[in-house]
């Protein structure tokens, strides 16, 4: 984003100043994570109706192949298939943004909570404390919230699986069951992950597990703040 915007400036054209410039680059990269994963969230949804309308399997159909519902589950099961294949082309990219303002965000929430618990312990006024609280809630659920996008996923993930389970118990073809059996057991053992620098989950208890490491070093930072008072 920097590369892209700084010849604007040999060619004198200003667009504002440096930290608007940062600004820009953090809210751009923002939205390409949320556009991949809504991205891959509606191509599930999509996945999800195909299957749902192709449950149109006879229960007395013992020995017919049902060749249009096979060839669905297959090409489902390859639309899924493709699409975790090219999740994982961005994936790295992904990671790196998240990592980042991660990483970036913590020391100031630390030091945010750490200014807060020295306001309730000298008795400053409420309203300071009210507005540094927002503040550091409001930024960590900003960040945090492709979170709640991979949970998104990760239910959509679940309700494709509760489908095909659904069709497996209502279905006497063999060869419509076997497609139905492979299929699943595909989309159980390759869901969608994202993690943070591969050790971070990046799911709901991601913003619970950013709060425990603050308040863990706000506790440790003022230890160290007031040991020479004792």
């Amino acid at each position: 984003m920097l590369r892209c915007i700084s010849p604007v400036y040999r060619w004198g054209i200003s667009i504002g100043t440096a930290p608007h410039i940062m600004l820009l680059s953090s809210d751009t990269s923002r939205f390409l994570v949320y556009f991949f994963l809504f991205t891959l969230h509606s191509r599930l949804v999509l996945i999800e109706k195909c299957l749902k309308n192709n449950s149109n399997c006879p229960a007395n159909s013992i020995g017919v192949c049902l060749g249009d519902n096979v060839k669905m589950v297959r090409k489902c099961l390859r639309y899924y298939n493709n699409l975790l294949d090219n999740m994982l082309i961005v994936d790295r990219p992904l990671q790196i943004l998240l990592s980042i303002e991660v990483v970036c965000g913590i020391p100031r929430w630390i030091e945010g909570m750490y200014f807060i618990s020295c306001d309730l312990m000298t008795g400053a006024t409420t309203n300071s404390v009210f507005f540094n609280t927002f503040e550091i809630t409001f930024n960590i659920i900003l960040v945090t919230s492709p979170a709640f996008v991979v949970e998104l996923i990760a239910n959509k993930t679940d309700e494709i699986k509760a489908i095909l389970m659904q069709q497996i118990i209502y279905c006497s073809d063999p060869s419509f069951r076997f497609e139905l059996e492979t299929a699943l057991q595909y989309v159980q053992r390759r869901p969608f992950n994202l993690a943070i620098c591969r050790i971070i989950p990046v799911n709901a208890n991601l913003p619970f597990i950013i709060l425990n490491i603050c308040v863990v070093y706000v506790f440790i930072t003022m230890q160290f703040a007031h040991y020479t008072k004792y």
